[in-house]
């Protein structure tokens, strides 16, 4: 079991000094440079083939063991094990899921927070964000969702299926932080497999006091399924945090709009795909950003189970990635709605939509912050998110024009 709080030698004597920023430069420079030396060159020889998806689960291993490294004992790397049947194609079914999850021991005194990633993406993406959640929380759980980073799923899965077993799967993790839920026991889901462990301990997530329920935060996809687990009413929850949700209602232009944002035929494509998601012109990222964080995600969502959640998400002659506003209304806990003026996915009646039907919860508060320079994922505006969320965890204002 971690202590609460604890800190290495490394971190005591490096924070807030030269010495500091040299080894978080040194850090950021070895994880970057791999991925740069990697993604330069399978890309010229198999595009979105077996090379490509090869190199890409590589980059995935790799930078776990990055993130080991650096976290050292504050990071564990783990399985979820879901006992969830789910049927297939075929006619057959399937049980014990396994949802891969990066759980790492926060220094600050706040509730415990999940983050659900969007499509194309995986937990170990948010890490910029997560270093400064750790600041103000006990603990950051980031998951990947099924189908997504190292989660494991069948390729026949549905979204309906998909979004049912990340369900389950947040149901499992909070249980295991607050155990509150009826029947609900931190040892009955032991990890099968832990890759790249930080902790010698194998003991679950570290238990909260009972006042302290977790705080659940997704990104798009993530902020879809983040909204189903809340309003489940299953899930004990002191908070939703949803940054560019999807779920509202699109018209048939604007799912044609999407796919166009996120069929990446091309490096090309892929490049400018980056910069429309992050609200980023090229000049606002370091040199070769752009070409990394595209490729990967061209890669990725050329893997088939991305593809096939995709496709169905924004089909027009499906609802299944739609929310309903008496889903919104069963919400039983505040809101942090954080939507970026330079958000290029989504429109601007999306935000709208989402607002009015929070907004009009008798019982519960809803808050919004509307950053200037913020697009559609937050990877890297972590310190500016991560004091927003802690402003609304603690019920006060953030020192932002844009908090409203």
């Amino acid at each position: 079991m971690f202590k609460k709080g604890t800190k290495s030698t490394l971190d005591c004597l490096c924070r807030g000094t030269t010495l500091g920023m040299v080894v978080e430069g040194v850090q950021r420079g070895f994880l970057f440079m791999y991925v740069w030396v990697v993604s330069s060159i399978t890309p010229l020889i198999s595009p979105g083939g077996y090379l490509g998806q090869k190199a890409m689960n590589f980059i995935d291993y790799f930078a776990l063991s990055g993130l080991s490294l650096m976290e050292r004992r504050h990071m564990t790397s783990r399985y979820l094990v879901v006992k969830k049947r789910i049927g297939t194609a075929d006619g057959n079914s399937t049980e014990d899921q396994r949802i891969h999850l990066l759980d790492f021991e926060g220094q600050g005194t706040l509730p415990p927070i999940i983050i659900l990633h969007g499509i194309c993406s995986r937990g170990a993406d948010y890490y910029p964000l997560i270093r400064q959640l750790q600041r103000n929380s006990r603990r950051v759980v980031a998951l990947d969702l099924p189908g997504h980073g190292l989660s494991v799923s069948n390729l026949d899965m549905t979204l309906e299926q998909m979004v049912e077993l990340s369900v389950e799967a947040v149901q499992q993790c909070v249980d295991e932080i607050h155990p509150v839920r009826q029947g609900a026991t931190t040892d009955s889901t032991p990890a099968t497999s832990t890759h790249f462990s930080s902790s010698s301990s194998s003991s679950p997530l570290l238990e909260s006091p009972s006042s302290d329920r977790p705080i659940l935060l997704g990104n798009s996809l993530g902020g879809f399924v983040a909204t189903k687990c809340a309003a489940s009413g299953a899930i004990d929850l002191g908070g939703l945090v949803l940054m560019s949700p999807g779920g509202a209602p699109l018209s048939h232009d604007e799912l044609n709009r999407v796919h166009d944002i996120f069929g990446m035929k091309t490096l090309g494509d892929a490049s400018r795909f980056v910069e429309r998601v992050l609200g980023k012109e090229d000049n606002d990222l370091p040199f070769g950003v752009r070409h990394v964080l595209g490729w990967a995600a061209r890669e990725r969502s050329l893997r088939p189970s991305v593809q096939r959640i995709f496709n169905q998400a924004i089909s027009s002659n499906t609802d299944v990635f739609r929310l309903l506003p008496a889903e919104l209304q069963r919400v039983n806990c505040p809101v942090l709605l954080v939507w970026g003026k330079k958000e290029e996915v989504f429109l601007e009646h999306h935000f709208e939509w989402f607002h009015l039907h929070f907004r009009s919860r008798r019982t519960q508060r809803t808050q919004v912050f509307r950053p200037e320079k913020l697009g559609h994922v937050p990877q890297l505006d972590g310190e500016m998110l991560a004091g927003a969320v802690a402003a609304f965890l603690r019920d006060t204002d953030y020192d932002s024009n844009s908090y409203v």
